[in-house]
């Protein structure tokens, strides 16, 4: 199945008739070895932080493909829209537009 977001992108869902892993998606694209893998633990093995982790990571790249904030992007934003209207604020009173504010990584 696939979606067209015209002048953006293609979504392509690929469903797997075997249940392995795939040297490489596109046949232009570097093999990567299968052997080297470890998938012998399932997520639910792994401690709290590093399913936190990973499920932080999968989040982020889901965002990144919509076009969307990630986490530390909403983190700054939040930050910002909270001390936007306190006292000592240079836009204290001001609607929130945080255009008006230059935040480089």
């Amino acid at each position: 199945m696939w979606s067209l977001v015209p002048g953006e992108h293609i979504h392509i869902n690929l469903e797997k008739i075997q249940e392995r892993w795939w040297e490489s998606l596109l046949i232009s694209e570097p093999k990567i070895n299968v052997q080297k893998i470890d998938a012998s633990r399932p997520m639910s093995d792994l401690g709290d932080d590093a399913q936190a982790k990973i499920e932080e990571m999968m989040y982020n790249q889901r965002q990144k493909q919509l076009g969307l904030p990630q986490s530390h992007e909403q983190k700054v934003h939040d930050m910002l829209k909270d001390a936007w209207d306190v006292e000592g604020s240079p836009f204290k009173g001001e609607p929130f537009d945080p255009s008006k504010v230059n935040i480089s990584h």
